[in-house]
Order: C-alpha cells, then sequence, then structure tokens
C-alpha cells in the first residue's frame, strides 16, 4: 500500500498459496495496522482507496463467509481508529486508469514478487482448502496416469460434460464403458470370472477390452463400418477411445452424435444387454 500524502509505502511478498482476494485483504490490514501507528492530527479523515470489489463486499459483513480471519481484523482495527477520533471509510477506484496512488500500489505489489523473505501473513481456511483440492488433484492425475488401462480410456480427469443418453439401457451402457466396468472378457477375467481375457470374436489373440471391443475387433467390422461412416458425417476421422466416449474437446452437440453413434453401434454388435 502507498499513503501519497505523507509519501509512505510498504511492500511484502506473502506466501504463493495466498489467493488474490486474501491479498488484497491482507493490504487492507496492513494499511489499517499502519494507520493505528499514526497520532491523530488535523488530519481526522481517512479513506482507504482499493480496486478490490471483493473485499469491499466482504467487508460489508461482520460474519462473513470467507476470509473471515481478515476481515474480523480489519474491522477491529476500524474500531479501534474510529475510537481514536478518526473517521475512516472505504472507496472503490477502478484498476489501470491511471489514478497515480493505485498505479504505484500495484508496482509495489509487483515488486514484492522478488523480495528475499515471505512474510508471515496467515494462510486461510478457504486457502487451504484450495491448498489440499490442488495437492490431491495432482496426485489423482499422476495416480490416473500410471494406469494404463482407465488412461487409455480417458485423457482428462474434468468431468464428463454434455454425454447423458435420454434411454436408460443406453446411458447405462455408455457408463460401463467410460468406467471400463463392463462384461467384456478383460474385465471379467480380471475378477476371476472367466479363465481368459482373450477375445472369442475373433483370432487375433488380443485381450477383449472396450479399446478391442469398439475399435479393433474384426468380427465387428461390419457394424464398425456403419460407426465410423457416421462419425466421418459429423466430422470425426481416425477417432480415438477417449473421443468416442466424450473425453475430449469436441463441441457438445458433436459429442451427443456420438453417442447416439456409440450406442447403435454396441446394440448392433448384440451386447447391448451383457455388456
Amino acid at each position: 500500500f502507498c499513503v501519497p500524502l505523507v509519501q509512505v509505502e510498504e511492500n511484502w511478498k506473502l506466501d504463493a498459496n495466498i489467493s488474490i482476494a486474501g491479498a488484497e485483504l491482507s493490504a487492507i490490514h496492513k494499511a489499517t495496522n499502519w494507520i493505528l501507528t499514526q497520532t491523530p492530527n488535523t488530519h481526522n479523515k481517512i479513506v482507504i482507496l482499493t480496486d478490490s470489489q471483493v473485499s469491499l463486499h466482504l467487508l460489508k459483513h461482520r460474519k462473513p463467509r470467507s476470509y473471515a480471519y481478515s476481515v474480523s481484523k480489519i474491522h477491529k482495527n476500524i474500531l479501534d481508529i474510529r475510537n481514536r477520533g478518526w473517521d475512516i471509510d472505504f472507496q472503490w477506484i477502478p484498476s489501470h486508469c491511471g489514478i497515480a496512488g493505485n498505479e504505484r500500489a500495484d508496482a509495489l505489489a509487483a515488486d514484492a514478487h522478488s523480495l528475499d523473505n515471505t512474510d508471515n501473513y496467515p494462510i486461510q481456511l478457504e486457502e487451504l482448502y484450495q491448498m489440499l483440492e490442488k495437492t490431491y488433484q495432482n496426485k489423482w492425475v499422476a495416480h490416473w496416469n500410471t494406469h494404463r488401462k482407465p488412461h487409455d480410456l480417458r485423457d482428462s480427469s474434468r468431468p464428463w460434460p454434455h454425454t447423458r443418453h435420454p434411454s436408460r439401457p443406453y446411458d447405462v451402457v455408455l457408463t460401463r464403458l467410460r468406467l471400463n466396468h463392463t462384461r467384456l472378457n478383460s474385465h471379467m477375467a480380471a475378477k476371476k470370472l472367466l479363465d481368459s481375457p482373450l477375445c472369442t470374436a475373433c483370432d487375433m489373440n488380443l485381450e477383449e477390452d472396450v479399446q478391442h471391443f469398439l475399435l479393433v475387433c474384426p468380427g465387428l467390422n461390419t457394424q464398425r463400418q456403419s460407426l465410423l461412416s457416421g462419425l466421418t458425417t459429423i466430422g470425426i476421422v481416425n477417432p480415438t477411445l477417449s473421443q468416442l466416449l466424450g473425453a475430449s474437446n469436441l463441441e457438445p452437440e458433436i459429442k451427443i452424435q456420438m453417442n447416439h453413434l456409440v450406442t447403435r453401434f454396441v446394440s448392433e454388435s448384440g451386447r447391448l444387454k451383457n455388456l
């Protein structure tokens, strides 16, 4: 923060896990801390200018749902400031509009990234949740990437978008294929329900997994030709398994059409009721 009237400037380096909202609140908190170190004089009106609408919104509430630590500390400082005879208020200003004090505060914040020491301003509960979510997401992705079968089925950990089928039997089939939880020989053998994981519809001596069933097995070439022809009409040539199952960056309308083509293939293969 900066106080142009008395040429005071302060900046500090925050923990990398502190959010933008947390950083903005820390600046207001430290600014009010600085005010409390001053002696009241003829200037008894204080206005804190900020371009953070989030901070101002949070400060309107005595018990906000987020960033309660910073907000409560700022509220306490405001009370102490007013008890000393000062009148304090807050004013929102637009960012990057050439307002000298705000531009200088932004420059100080940018310079703080190069400081050697990190301030011990506490990480707040919301930021801890974000840290945990990011940590476990990274662990999940790492685990996902080391297991070939699921990774082959889906190359993204994001939710399945726009892929539900209006018919429940078809929706069940799509879900089974995406989860790799089918009655195909590979999965049944893995659960010790069959002796061999090999496909019995062809003589390629390959496991009957989802990849083989949808894209490889010669025993289903006739049905697959119909599938590939339909995919070509919607602009999909040489489809990948993840594309067929909806985990790709295609338009929702394309994915919906692809769902119908895949479920039609399953139906024509005779596996709709036992997949």
